[in-house]
C-alpha cells in the first residue's frame, strides 16, 4: 500500500489518456507487449509490482516489436533522481537508459527517426531539487532535418512535423 500511494500519472500519461491513446499496462509488460517505466523492471519490482526483469537490450527488442508510426517511451527515473538529489539513483537510471538507447539505435530501421529528449534542467544539476533554466537536451537519429529545439514545446512541434501534422 505504501508504494501504491506514491504512484502518480505523469503529464505525458495524462495527455495520452486524454487523447484516447491506449496505454500499455503491467499485464502487457508481463507478456512482452509493453515495457515498464524503468526499462529493466528493477524499480517496479522494488515497488512490489510483479513484472519481468529484463536487460536493456531485451527491452529494446520489445520496443521495436511494438513500434508504430509514432511511439512514445517515457523514462522518468533520472528526473525523479534529480528532484531527490540522489546521485547513485541518477547514475543507475542514466546507465540503464544509456544501454537501452544504444540497443534501440543499434536496431533502428533506416526509415525511422528516433528523438531522445530530456526533461529540462534537473538531473544534470543535483544542487537543486527544482528545474534549472537549461535548454532541453535533444538527440535526433535518422534522415530528417529538424530545427533547433530548446524547449519541450519545440520537441512536440518537431514530432508533429515528422508526422506531417501542422503544429
Amino acid at each position: 500500500a505504501r508504494f501504491l500511494r506514491r504512484l502518480k500519472a505523469s503529464a505525458s500519461t495524462l495527455a495520452m489518456a486524454a487523447g484516447g491513446v491506449e496505454l500499455r499496462t503491467l499485464d502487457d509488460a508481463r507478456h512482452d507487449e509493453g515495457l515498464t517505466h524503468d526499462i529493466d523492471g528493477a524499480s517496479a519490482a522494488r515497488r512490489r509490482l510483479v513484472v519481468p526483469l529484463r536487460s536493456p537490450a531485451a527491452a529494446a527488442a520489445i520496443f521495436w516489436k511494438l513500434a508504430a508510426d509514432f511511439t512514445l517511451f517515457e523514462h522518468y527515473l533520472a528526473d525523479e533522481a534529480g528532484h531527490a538529489q540522489d546521485l547513485p539513483a541518477a547514475e543507475r537510471a542514466l546507465g540503464t537508459f544509456d544501454a537501452f538507447a544504444r540497443a534501440v539505435l543499434e536496431h533502428r530501421p533506416a526509415d525511422c527517426q528516433v528523438l531522445i529528449c530530456s526533461d529540462p534542467g534537473n538531473v544534470e544539476d543535483l544542487s537543486t531539487r527544482g528545474h534549472t533554466r537549461n535548454p532541453v537536451a535533444v538527440l535526433s537519429f535518422g534522415e530528417a532535418t529538424l530545427p533547433a529545439m530548446r524547449t519541450v514545446a519545440d520537441v512536440g512541434a518537431a514530432a508533429l512535423s515528422l508526422l506531417g501534422v501542422a503544429a
